[in-house]
């Protein structure tokens, strides 16, 4: 059986396009059937500037919520700014995220 894996969007109101969402996704998925990784959710933030705390990000909190309950084993995310844009925020999330399992 392949990895269960769920994939992360974020929409900027910076300037970003609306379309870039289903960019991301698109890149995603073409990876995870590259390496047989079962997308069981999808996880997506609009609206948010790469200033903003990931905090306020509500998809992002339910992604990390949803990580403690073991329904995934990876995260794809198209770049890492799309995850975190502050190298703390993204180092402490992945530490928080490979505690329970998650790549």
């Amino acid at each position: 059986m392949g990895l269960k894996g769920v994939i992360y969007t974020r929409f900027s109101d910076d300037g970003q396009q609306v379309e870039s969402i289903e960019v991301q996704k698109g890149i995603c998925e073409e990876y995870a059937k590259k390496f047989n990784i079962k997308i069981v959710n999808y996880y997506t933030d609009e609206g948010f500037t790469a200033s903003t705390k990931i905090e306020k990000r509500e998809d992002f909190n339910n992604l990390i919520r949803d990580s403690k309950k073991g329904l995934f084993d990876v995260v794809l995310c198209h770049k890492v700014d799309r995850f975190a844009r502050d190298s703390v925020d993204f180092l402490v999330t992945e530490r928080e995220l490979n505690k329970v399992g998650v790549k």
